[in-house]
Protein backbone atom coordinates (compact mmCIF):
# COMPACT_ATOMS: atom_id res chain seq x y z
CA UNK A 1 0.00 0.00 0.00
CA UNK A 2 1.13 3.38 -0.68
CA UNK A 3 0.08 6.94 -1.44
CA UNK A 4 0.95 9.23 -4.15
CA UNK A 5 -0.72 12.65 -4.39
CA UNK A 6 -4.69 11.98 -5.59
CA UNK A 7 -3.96 8.23 -6.70
CA UNK A 8 -4.13 6.07 -3.57
CA UNK A 9 -3.25 2.90 -5.11
CA UNK A 10 -2.33 1.65 -8.39
CA UNK A 11 -5.48 0.19 -10.26
CA UNK A 12 -5.77 -0.76 -13.85
CA UNK A 13 -7.56 1.15 -16.05
CA UNK A 14 -9.22 -0.21 -19.11
CA UNK A 15 -10.24 1.62 -22.27
CA UNK A 16 -13.39 0.13 -24.38
CA UNK A 17 -13.42 1.32 -27.89
CA UNK A 18 -17.23 0.84 -29.51
CA UNK A 19 -17.82 1.00 -33.23
CA UNK A 20 -18.74 4.31 -35.04
CA UNK A 21 -21.70 5.68 -34.71
CA UNK A 22 -22.75 7.64 -38.18
CA UNK A 23 -23.91 11.08 -37.33
CA UNK A 24 -24.81 13.76 -40.28
CA UNK A 25 -22.98 17.25 -39.83
CA UNK A 26 -25.63 19.41 -39.57
CA UNK A 27 -24.31 23.43 -39.33
CA UNK A 28 -27.16 24.06 -36.58
CA UNK A 29 -29.02 20.80 -35.07
CA UNK A 30 -32.35 20.99 -33.81
CA UNK A 31 -32.83 19.91 -30.41
CA UNK A 32 -34.79 16.69 -31.60
CA UNK A 33 -31.62 16.01 -33.68
CA UNK A 34 -29.01 16.39 -30.78
CA UNK A 35 -31.53 14.26 -28.26
CA UNK A 36 -31.88 11.42 -31.81
CA UNK A 37 -27.89 11.42 -31.65
CA UNK A 38 -27.98 11.14 -27.74
CA UNK A 39 -30.25 8.59 -27.61
CA UNK A 40 -28.26 6.42 -29.85
CA UNK A 41 -25.00 7.10 -28.33
CA UNK A 42 -26.28 5.74 -24.41
CA UNK A 43 -27.87 2.73 -26.26
CA UNK A 44 -24.76 1.86 -28.00
CA UNK A 45 -22.61 2.70 -24.43
CA UNK A 46 -24.83 0.53 -22.44
CA UNK A 47 -24.53 -2.34 -25.09
CA UNK A 48 -21.18 -2.10 -25.17
CA UNK A 49 -20.92 -1.88 -21.57
CA UNK A 50 -22.98 -4.95 -21.37
CA UNK A 51 -21.22 -6.86 -23.68
CA UNK A 52 -17.79 -6.03 -21.97
CA UNK A 53 -18.35 -6.27 -18.29
CA UNK A 54 -17.58 -10.13 -18.04
CA UNK A 55 -13.89 -9.36 -19.52
CA UNK A 56 -13.20 -6.73 -16.95
CA UNK A 57 -15.34 -6.61 -13.45
CA UNK A 58 -15.46 -9.14 -11.08
CA UNK A 59 -18.39 -9.08 -10.25
CA UNK A 60 -20.58 -8.20 -13.55
CA UNK A 61 -23.45 -10.00 -13.07
CA UNK A 62 -24.35 -7.48 -10.09
CA UNK A 63 -22.80 -4.76 -11.96
CA UNK A 64 -24.92 -2.33 -13.89
CA UNK A 65 -24.41 1.00 -16.09
CA UNK A 66 -26.99 3.63 -15.35
CA UNK A 67 -27.26 7.06 -17.15
CA UNK A 68 -29.43 9.27 -15.96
Amino acid sequence: NYSFGIVPMRKPVFTVVGKPIPVEKVPEPTKAQIDEVHKKFTEELKELFESKKYEYISNPETTYLVID
